[in-house]
């Protein structure tokens, strides 16, 4: 922090003395030879702006994926607690849950395969 301090009170003389003799460097100077504003101007945020959108897309796939992933799980365990509640009450020995099961994967794989439809269209 002193140092920042230290450099701002020098005089424009002193600095620009420092220049002519190549004491102080492009960036203590001030001169931005590298980019075109100090903040980066637009053409610096559109940059960071597709950086980020490029991200977005790269992750959207994965999220995609787990989401998919997840709701089929969530599915087939729904079916199946319904399934074992059904056998508590039915005493159906077994029967319930399994009869859960496929009624969730078959149910898991139609919203899977509908999604991937609906997805294709747009």
């Amino acid at each position: 922090m002193t140092n920042i301090v230290k450099n701002s009170t020098k005089s424009g003389s002193e600095s620009a003395g420092q220049r002519e003799s190549g004491k102080v460097s492009d960036t203590e100077s001030g001169s931005n030879t590298g980019s075109i504003a100090p903040d980066g101007g637009a053409i610096g945020r559109l940059e960071k702006h597709i950086a980020r959108k490029a991200d977005e897309r790269a992750f959207s796939g994965w999220r995609r994926l787990a989401g998919a992933g997840f709701e089929f799980f969530g599915i087939v365990l729904i079916c199946a607690l319904v399934g074992m509640w059904l056998d508590d009450k039915f005493s159906l020995g077994g029967m319930g849950a399994l009869g859960g099961i496929v009624v969730g994967v078959v149910g898991g794989t139609y919203l899977q395969i509908r999604t991937i439809l609906q997805n294709g269209k747009k």
